[in-house]
């Protein structure tokens, strides 16, 4: 692993998100590389400083401005919801027969040009002399002895 890859897990590390296993890995390699020690100084370094700063002062009116703000976009996304079902439900009420109808109709033209127009294959049948199998076979003289 690189330098990069270690910096990663000290971030995560200072966020509480590392597992037990990585952490090992990121203090064995804090060991030997002089680099991450500085970093890993200066996250938390940087973490105390945030912490101690004083929190900012909001203004009471932020609240009620927020407020209004999602209690606006919770209205918007309803009426958005009910317009998008009443849409699904006319957009899938008039095609969705029609497209099976079509699909039917393809498939019945498909079958049918492949049975019209296919060309036979040629079977070649190759006649043979009838022969009795069970009939007594003529006995030649010349050969009997």
């Amino acid at each position: 692993m690189k330098c990069d890859d270690f910096q990663l897990m000290v971030s995560t590390y200072i966020d509480n998100a590392l597992d037990p296993p990585s952490q090992g890995t990121m203090f064995e390699h804090l060991g030997t590389c002089s680099e991450c020690r500085v970093f890993l100084r200066s996250m938390l370094d940087l973490r105390a400083g945030l912490a101690a700063l004083p929190a900012p002062e909001v203004p009471p009116s932020l609240d009620k401005k927020v407020m209004k703000l999602k209690m606006k976009r919770i209205s918007v996304m309803k009426g958005a919801g009910e317009r998008m079902r009443a849409l699904w439900l006319h957009r899938l009420s008039v095609p969705l027969p029609s497209a099976a109808l079509i699909a039917l109709a393809l498939i019945t033209v498909t079958v049918l040009s492949i049975s019209l127009w296919q060309k036979p294959d040629v079977i070649s049948v190759y006649c043979l002399p009838a022969v009795d199998v069970y009939a007594e076979q003529p006995t030649n003289p010349a050969n009997s002895e």
